[in-house]
């Protein structure tokens, strides 16, 4: 019995067929890119600032949503073997709150 319920994979952890993974990345590229030239756009608009600049905050955004995709397709738990970063922060967190 233990061994059935260690077997049982959970919905969020089941893989799913590749044309339906190909449909949901697909999906989610064009969702992203979408929001991230709007708001460097809307932003730029707003500030008056010369097309090359709007141009670098574009290029900042998308590396920046690059960054975060793999961050959370991977997983933070993978990022921690790296390096020893959740301990430093712990560490100053508990530093930041005693003060």
């Amino acid at each position: 019995m233990a061994n059935e319920a260690a077997m049982v994979v959970q919905p969020v952890d089941e893989v799913l067929p590749s044309g339906q993974l190909f449909i949901l990345g697909l999906q989610h590229v064009l969702v992203m890119y979408a929001g991230a030239v709007a708001v460097p756009l809307i932003l730029g608009s707003a500030l008056k600032l010369p097309k090359e600049q709007v141009a670098l905050l574009i290029n900042a955004d998308l590396f920046a949503c690059g960054i975060a995709t793999l961050v959370q397709s991977i997983g933070v738990w993978k990022f921690r073997r790296w390096g020893t970063w959740s301990h430093r922060c712990r560490s100053s967190c508990s530093a930041a709150r005693a003060s």
